[in-house]
């Protein structure tokens, strides 16, 4: 008999995938990161290849990444519990993890030092914002020019924090821009003039994870050149 794949089936097998997945990838960079420590720094040929291989697993990570997201949608999960945290650290954290792809994509990440230095504290989810911020960055990199600089700063308003992502790539155009974050604009638009797509779930998966976080995202082309994502989130209520 055949089992009925509903969406919330398909969700928890997509989740066990996920899950199977991560414990080989696990082995692997460990692995790799090891192999990697016993090569002589002159062999610079091999470092390359470790560094290659370990920019790989980390792109499968990504990916994993992402068909947890997906199951998340399927099976209507929501238990993400918002609390409050250091906006700074997250946003520090997630460029420490991007900095392998934007130099392997030639691109600089600039984070404005001032960001660094505010004390704000925002209430979401952590670790789904930590996701949502850092699919913005990755998909910022990913289609920025080589030479170019993917910018990213704080900014406060009395209710919210906004974290700014600004590129130099190809900018959305108005006629995509809202259809970049849903499932079915991911697919209708990939080929689309002014669409900037690839392959890859990028946009989609950053809303889905905002939306988990209890934030929002934004996005519109720059006058600069290019794009500005916001990733915008609530910042904590003081009491007394």
């Amino acid at each position: 008999m055949a089992d009925e794949l509903t969406p919330g089936l398909l969700g928890e097998l997509l989740s066990l995938l996920a899950h199977d997945l991560r414990n080989p990838l696990s082995a692997l960079h460990s692995n790799v990161g090891f192999v990697g420590s016993l090569i002589e720094r002159s062999d610079k040929d091999a470092q390359e290849a470790i560094a290659d291989a370990l920019l790989s697993c980390d792109g499968l990570s990504h990916i994993i990444d992402n068909l947890e997201v997906l199951a998340h949608v399927l099976t209507g999960t929501n238990d993400f519990d918002a609390a409050p945290f250091a906006l700074a650290t997250v946003v520090n954290d997630t460029l420490n993890r991007t900095q392998a792809l934007a130099k392997s994509h030639e691109v600089e990440l600039s984070l404005d030092e001032a960001s660094l230095r505010l004390h704000e504290r925002v209430t979401a989810h952590r670790e789904m914002a930590g996701k949502a911020l850092a699919a913005l960055v990755r998909n910022a990199v990913q289609h920025a020019p080589p030479g170019s600089v993917v910018r990213i700063d704080i900014r406060v308003d009395p209710d919210r924090c906004h974290v700014r992502i600004q590129d130099e790539g190809t900018a959305l155009t108005e006629e995509v821009v809202d259809a970049a974050f849903t499932a079915a604009g991911q697919i209708s638009t990939k080929g689309a003039r002014g669409g900037r797509y690839s392959r890859g779930l990028g946009l989609y998966c950053a809303r889905v994870c905002a939306d988990a976080a209890g934030a929002q995202i934004s996005a519109q082309s720059s006058s600069e050149g290019g794009n500005v994502f916001l990733l915008s989130l609530d910042r904590e209520k003081r009491t007394g």
